[in-house]
């Protein structure tokens, strides 16, 4: 009997406890809960899902280059506009990004087309980091939909690097203009350390929506060039 009133209280004690475990936490990266990035404003930017890796400029190219690319994406997730500005003539992200596939934005439950934000930065072929290039534009007209770069750190080519290569990063962008999360899209092996490492280091101008902050996902495109040495 005396057992039996034992295991009952055992039982109860187990049911008690479990009943008052916490609910599990979700992941966090960074500021965002995973896959769940919505304001106070009630609006969720649109997120890569898929696309081509822009190429590295010739090598015959001399010094760095910097390029902005703004993005129309539609409610099916689909790029129908672009937009680029670049240092160097023609543009190196056109005919990559017009191919990319984004999960659409969603504004108070209802999928709405959005802006977004591609920024590329190619480095110069010498092994320590040149001036970092700006972003040509003209700040009266620039698109206050998307973030803008207010400092672009260029990054620096991994030491054990054995050629070129191109990364891209994932950056949430907060109403602040700080990053708040950055994460790897797609990358060549070994540069996606140092791509990270800078995008964590960018800082933009907000972007806006009917007049009023918002966080954003922009786009950062690193591209390593193999750095030139001359034999003595």
């Amino acid at each position: 009997m005396r057992e039996s009133l034992r295991r009952s209280a055992v039982s109860s004690l187990i049911t008690l406890v479990v009943g008052m475990a916490p609910a599990p936490t979700p992941i966090v990266v960074g500021a965002s809960v995973v896959g769940q990035t919505t304001d106070a404003s009630g609006f969720q930017p649109a997120r890569w899902l898929s696309g081509s890796t822009p190429s590295l400029p010739s090598p015959n190219t001399i010094g760095s280059i910097g390029e902005s690319v703004e993005l129309v994406v539609d409610t099916s997730g689909r790029v129908q506009v672009m937009a680029a500005q670049a240092t160097s003539g023609s543009s190196l992200l056109l005919s990559s990004v017009a191919d990319w596939q984004f999960r659409p934005a969603i504004e108070f439950g209802t999928v709405v087309a959005s802006h977004v934000l591609v920024a590329a930065i190619y480095r110069a072929p010498a092994l320590y980091n040149t001036v970092a290039p700006t972003f040509p534009v003209d700040l009266a007209e620039r698109s206050r939909d998307i973030p803008f770069p207010a400092v672009a750190v260029p990054p620096e080519y991994p030491p054990r690097a054995l050629a070129g290569g191109v990364a891209i990063v994932e950056v949430l962008v907060g109403v602040d203009g700080g990053v708040r999360a950055a994460r790897i899209v797609n990358s060549a092996p070994g540069f996606e350390s140092a791509a990270l490492t800078a995008a964590r280091l960018w800082s933009f101008q907000p972007a806006q929506r009917d007049g009023q902050r918002v966080s954003a996902y922009a786009y950062l495109v690193f591209g390593f060039r193999q750095p030139i040495t001359t034999a003595r």
